[in-house]
């Protein structure tokens, strides 16, 4: 098998980097924009927001299945539902 080295220009730096090790970002034009290792750890951005926001740990409870867990995302892992997830403190006494 013939690996070819093709030398894209990187959009940031202008500096040539093989195909292989560059990564390829989305631009507004639909053609595919290369950026080098580098350029790409100094200039990531979140796609969500501002980049500041991280996903915080919230106490949840599934109704159907009456399992109290914390998470970041409303997804039930006892029963693998999310639409009766609420959020909420519920103590031992409120379950029985």
């Amino acid at each position: 098998m013939v690996v070819l080295r093709i030398m894209v220009k990187c959009f940031r730096c202008n500096t040539l980097v093989e195909k292989g090790s560059a990564i390829i970002l989305r631009s507004v034009s639909k053609k595919p924009r290369y950026s080098c290792y580098g350029c790409y750890v100094k200039q990531k951005r979140f796609t969500w927001g501002f980049g500041d926001e991280i996903p915080v740990k919230k106490e949840l409870f599934c109704e159907r299945c009456k399992y109290k867990f914390t998470s970041k995302r409303p997804g039930c892992p006892f029963c693998s539902k999310s639409d009766r997830v609420i959020e909420s403190n519920i103590t031992v006494k409120d379950l029985l």
